[in-house]
C-alpha cells in the first residue's frame, strides 16, 4: 500500500479537482516519447482586457515559428502571440481588420486575412488584408469580389488560394440550397511586394451534382506541387485545382458511410446502440498528408456529418474511414457529447499534418468534444492511421496548427462566454512524454467501451488497493458505480454496476 500511496494520491486529487471530463491521451508504453503535452494556454482577451469578449478561430505562424496569429471576429482583428518561450506566452496586441477575419496564412513577413465585410447574404463582399507581422500595419488590401472563409498559401509560396464561400442564409427556406450568388476560388500570385500581387477566379458552378449551381466551397489546402483541393460542404463535394494554370483537375463527391453503434438519443445517457445508414460526409477542413493522400474532417452542415474523419487517395478513392471509431474514443476518455447524440455528435471540424522528424502526424479538431485526436500516418501505411493520443483543448476547437521545427502544436478554441467562466483562445503543445491521460475505459463485452463522463466521487476498496470506484453526477439520469483498475497509470475503468430501483429503472 506504502508503494502505491503517491499514485493513489495523485489520482484523488486529479479525480477531485476535475474528473468531468479529464481526458486526453490513450497512449501505449512505447509510444511516450511520440506524444504531445499541453504546455500552456493564451487566452485572447490578454490582447484586451480581461472583460473584453475575445476568441481565437484560425491560428498561423511566422516563418520561425516565434510568433503566432489568429483570428478574433469579436474584435475584427487579427491577434499576435509572442511564443519564443512556449510555455509562457505573452500578448503582442491586435490589429483592426475592417470586417470579420474569417483565415489567416503566412507568406514570408506578411500575414493574409480574409475578411468577410458582408452586409447581407445577397451581396457578398470581402478583402484580402495584407499585413506586416514586424510592423503590424496593413499594406494592401485586395477586393476579393465576395465572402471570403479558408486563406492558405502554397509550401513554395507562389500562390495563395481563397476559399469565397458566400455562404446560405440558414434563416431562408430552411436554409436549403441553392442560394445565390454562387461561391468560387481566388488564386493570388504573389510575385514580388504585395503592391503587385494579382488574382485569377477559378469559377466552381456545374460541378457537384447536389447544387450544381451553389457551390459553397468551405476549406482549402496546397500541397508541394502546387494542387489545391477544396471542400464543397454543403454539396459533399471535393475539388482538386491547379494553381498554375488555374484550371479545375479533378471533381467528385465526398461519398457516404454508415455508422454503426452510436448514439443518436439525447436522453442523458451515453448509448451505442444507434446506427445511421448512407451518410453524407460533407467535409470541412482538408489537409494534404503527401502527393497521393490528404485527410477530411466530416463535420457535416445539412444532412451529414459521419462524425470522424477521412483519408483520401489522391484520385478521390477512399483510403481510411474510421467509421463509428472517432466517437468510440471520445466516448473512452469521458468526453462525449451527449446532447448533441441526435445531431452530429462530436463533429470533426478540421484537421492538419505534420512531420515531426521522422513521424508524421494527423490531428483531427473535434468541435463539440473539445479534444483534437492525434493518429501516427505510417509512410508504407497511410490506409491505416495508428491513434495515439486524445488532447484536451479549450472549447470548440477550430483552428490547427503543427509547428514541427519547434515541436509544437497548437489548437484554437473560439467559445468565450466569461459568464460560464469559458475563454477563448490559443493551447499550446509540445513533443514529448507526457502522463495524460487519468482515467480510460475498457470494451464492454459486446466491443463498445464503457461511457462515462462527469465524475464526482471516488473511493478505494479497502481489501484491494488496486481497485478503486467512482460514480458520475447528476448530468447523467441513470445512476451507476463504476470500478476502476489503479494499479498503473492511467486508471482504467473495467466495469459498471447501474443501480436501479425496486421497479427495475
Amino acid at each position: 500500500m506504502n508503494e502505491r500511496k503517491p499514485l493513489l494520491e495523485q489520482i484523488l486529487f486529479l479525480l477531485a479537482v476535475s474528473l468531468a471530463f479529464s481526458v486526453t491521451s490513450a497512449i501505449a508504453d512505447d509510444h511516450n516519447d511520440l506524444s504531445f503535452k499541453r504546455i500552456a494556454s493564451f487566452p485572447a482577451f490578454e490582447n484586451y482586457d480581461i472583460d473584453t469578449q475575445s476568441v481565437a478561430e484560425i491560428v498561423a505562424a511566422s516563418r520561425n515559428g516565434m510568433m503566432l496569429m489568429y483570428t478574433d471576429s469579436a474584435n475584427e482583428s487579427l491577434g499576435f502571440v509572442d511564443i519564443k518561450n512556449p510555455a509562457e506566452p505573452q500578448p503582442l496586441g491586435a490589429v483592426g481588420v475592417g470586417g470579420e477575419p474569417t483565415s489567416v496564412a503566412v507568406r514570408r513577413q506578411y500575414a493574409l486575412v480574409g475578411v468577410n465585410t458582408s452586409v447581407d447574404f445577397v451581396n457578398p463582399s470581402g478583402k484580402l488584408a495584407i499585413i506586416n507581422i514586424n510592423t503590424q500595419r496593413i499594406v494592401r488590401e485586395i477586393d476579393l469580389g465576395g465572402q471570403p472563409d479558408s486563406v492558405a498559401v502554397s509550401p513554395d509560396e507562389r500562390y495563395a488560394a481563397i476559399a469565397i464561400e458566400n455562404e446560405r442564409d440558414e434563416d431562408l427556406d430552411d436554409g436549403r440550397p441553392p442560394q445565390h450568388p454562387p461561391g468560387f476560388l481566388v488564386i493570388v500570385d504573389l510575385d514580388g511586394h504585395p503592391h503587385h500581387w494579382a488574382t485569377r477566379t477559378v469559377k466552381l458552378v456545374g460541378l457537384a451534382d447536389l447544387y450544381p449551381g451553389d457551390p459553397e466551397p468551405e476549406y482549402v489546402d496546397i500541397n508541394d506541387e502546387n494542387i489545391a483541393v477544396v471542400t464543397l460542404q454543403e454539396n459533399n463535394h471535393i475539388v482538386h485545382v491547379d494553381l498554375a494554370s488555374g484550371e479545375v483537375i479533378n471533381h467528385y463527391s465526398a461519398g457516404i458511410v454508415d455508422l454503426n453503434r452510436i448514439d443518436t438519443l439525447e436522453n442523458r445517457l451515453i448509448e451505442l446502440t444507434g446506427e445511421l445508414h448512407e451518410v453524407p460526409r460533407e467535409p470541412d477542413g482538408v489537409s494534404w498528408i503527401d502527393h497521393e493522400h490528404f485527410a477530411t474532417a466530416d463535420e457535416g452542415d445539412l444532412d451529414g456529418g459521419t462524425r470522424g474523419f477521412t483519408v483520401f487517395n489522391s484520385d478521390g478513392t477512399i483510403a481510411y474511414d474510421p467509421a463509428e471509431a472517432v466517437e468510440h474514443a471520445i466516448v473512452r476518455h469521458g468526453h462525449y457529447p451527449e446532447e448533441r447524440s441526435e445531431n452530429k455528435g462530436n463533429e470533426p471540424e478540421n484537421v492538419e499534418t505534420g512531420q515531426y522528424d521522422k513521424h508524421k502526424f494527423l490531428f483531427v479538431g473535434s468541435e463539440r468534444a473539445s479534444v483534437v485526436l492525434v493518429y501516427k500516418l505510417h509512410h508504407k501505411h497511410r490506409k491505416s492511421p495508428e491513434l495515439l493520443q486524445v488532447l484536451p483543448t479549450l472549447v470548440k476547437p477550430e483552428g490547427l496548427l503543427a509547428i514541427p521545427h519547434r515541436g509544437l502544436f497548437i489548437a484554437a478554441g473560439e467559445e468565450d462566454e466569461r459568464g460560464d467562466k469559458i475563454r477563448g483562445g490559443l493551447s499550446i503543445y509540445r513533443l514529448g512524454k507526457t502522463t495524460y491521460p487519468t482515467v480510460v475505459s475498457e470494451n464492454r463485452a459486446e466491443g463498445t467501451p464503457i461511457p462515462w463522463g462527469a465524475l464526482s466521487g471516488l473511493a478505494i476498496d479497502v481489501k484491494d488497493d488496486d481497485t478503486a470506484y467512482t460514480v458520475m453526477d447528476s448530468f447523467y439520469k441513470q445512476s451507476r458505480i463504476l470500478k476502476m483498475d489503479v494499479d498503473d497509470f492511467p486508471a482504467i475503468i473495467t466495469d459498471e454496476i447501474v443501480l436501479k430501483d425496486k421497479y427495475g429503472k
